[in-house]
């Protein structure tokens, strides 16, 4: 078998045009000609001759090639050198378990039975639309799309914007707000599109097959970040609610999605997830007025800090749920004291004594023999700290820094990267020997209320690590203290590039 690239660019403006006639007859205002990779597929006997698949047979293939990774919606097509026509292939699913001798990439991987061989090439089709709205920005919406869609040559994207004040723009917004289960007027953000494609007669085309839609916000310097809060709601045309569209893929001011249909869609900026606490960057942010939760993750598992010393080491929680808040005491040294409170506001300091490594002790008041004080200082990794206390020697060049070990806090006499060593010189300290000494610090921030919306509304519980089957929360007691589950089977759209 010989597999070459087709490079000749009469080719293929052959088979963009062919694909897509209208894209190069309206100057590309509105409509971009196909992007096209080709590929010459050739078989030959042992005597070197071209030859064909058997009469009645078909032979199946797989392409796993860049050019698909860089399409959005990309169609195979048989290309007819004879009269310039392409063929439209019937795209299979790429069956990676029976394959796995081909090494396979599986989102790049296109599989499709053939009775001919020669040229076939990977095409789609990108129109786009530039709407002026009320606000005075240009909106871009694109459609990319290939053959197997049904959208016929000369087709138009047509795309106008609901203004606000309207009825039908406040029908849309509350449609809007309720699919989401926002409260009434919470939905910061909201763009509303009424979106089709038109044919040559102004007949909106019911499309055969999904087309991938890119929206770029004018309004917006960047969405990333509020990627988690910004949602798409399509109203299907004579649907009396709104359907939110799954994965949702959101770059600087695109938001890109997968379309099985056109009508208005919606753009909303609503409820992201809540911050139940902030990262410190900077150490002038540590106060005795917040509380702070503070965790290391080395190579295994993040560790909070509770309020429980066990064997001479803090003990730790691998959720911040159960974590204890600690507080911070500047004082004139510019060291901390490092406290928490009990559930009457009474506090607790951290200390230790003057040894090489030691164990740490906990106090309600202040005793002799004991160091109360912490030095805590960046890291040279970035947005975490060292925590360090005195060794028995002052002139000690180590420091006894606070080490994870396996999960419980110790002093551990030792350098970090960074530190300098009794003859001068910079010490580097790398893999868990630097991670394991190293913690973040995160501000408290309580969640109140129901940020949510969850109150009144009801909701199957699942776990799901991204695979095929998941772990449903079922309302029956599996034992005591234990709900029982029920596996599940999750289908949901794979998620497309933006």
């Amino acid at each position: 078998m010989e597999v070459s690239t087709v490079t000749d660019q009469t080719v293929l403006e052959a088979i963009a045009e062919a694909a897509d006639p209208a894209a190069l007859a309206d100057g590309g205002q509105t409509r971009q000609a196909p992007a096209v990779h080709a590929v010459d597929i050739t078989f030959r006997n042992a005597d070197g001759e071209e030859i064909e698949p058997a009469e009645g047979s078909v032979v199946r293939v797989t392409m796993d090639s860049s050019a698909a990774a860089a399409f959005t919606n990309p169609s195979v097509v048989h290309y007819d050198g004879q009269d310039n026509s392409v063929e439209t292939m019937e795209l299979e699913t790429v069956d990676m378990m029976t394959r796995p001798a081909l090494d396979l990439d599986e989102d790049n991987a296109l599989a499709f039975a053939t009775d001919a061989f020669s040229v076939y090439a990977v095409v789609e089709t990108t129109i786009e639309k530039n709407v002026l709205a009320s606000d005075g920005h240009n909106y871009r919406i694109s459609v990319t799309y290939g053959p197997e869609s049904g959208i016929p040559d000369n087709a138009e994207l047509d795309v106008a914007e609901i203004l606000s004040g309207s009825d039908q723009y406040d029908m849309y917004v509350s449609k809007a707000e309720d699919a989401l289960s926002m409260e009434e007027g919470s939905a910061g953000y909201i763009r509303l599109f009424d979106i089709k494609i038109v044919d040559p007669n102004g007949e909106k085309v019911r499309i055969e097959a999904p087309v991938d839609v890119k929206i770029e916000l004018a309004d917006k310097e960047s969405l990333d970040d509020a990627a988690d809060a910004t949602h798409v709601v399509h109203f299907a045309d004579g649907a009396d609610t709104g359907d939110v569209v799954q994965n949702v893929a959101v770059d600087g001011t695109a938001v890109s999605f997968a379309a099985d249909g056109f009508s208005a869609y919606a753009i909303v900026e609503g409820p992201g997830s809540v911050p139940t606490g902030t990262p410190v960057t900077d150490l002038d942010e540590l106060n005795e007025e917040d509380g702070f939760y503070i965790y290391n993750k080395d190579s295994t598992v993040a560790s909070y800090l509770i309020d429980s010393i066990s064997g001479g080491k803090i003990a730790t929680t691998n959720t911040q749920l159960s974590a204890a808040k600690y507080y911070f005491e500047s004082t004139d040294s510019g060291k901390y004291r490092i406290y928490y409170k009990d559930d009457q506001g009474n506090k607790y300091y951290l200390c230790t004594k003057k040894e090489t490594n030691g164990s740490f002790y906990v106090k309600s008041g202040f005793e002799s023999g004991y160091d109360y004080e912490f030095t805590v200082k960046e890291s040279t990794s970035g947005d975490v700290f060292h925590f360090s206390s005195a060794t028995a020697n002052p002139n000690d060049d180590k420091q006894n820094y606070w080490y994870n070990d396996g999960g419980a806090i110790k002093k551990n006499r030792q350098f970090a990267n960074g530190d300098t060593n009794a003859a001068g010189s910079t010490v580097s300290v790398t893999g868990n020997s630097q991670k394991r000494i190293e913690f973040a610090i995160i501000r408290a921030e309580d969640i109140t209320g129901d940020p949510y919306n969850l109150d009144g509304q009801s909701y199957g519980l699942l776990n799901w690590n991204g695979g095929a089957m998941s772990r449903a929360l079922m309302a029956e007691a599996l034992g005591e203290n234990a709900l029982g589950v029920k596996p599940l089977c999750v289908m949901a759209r794979r998620p497309i590039s933006p």
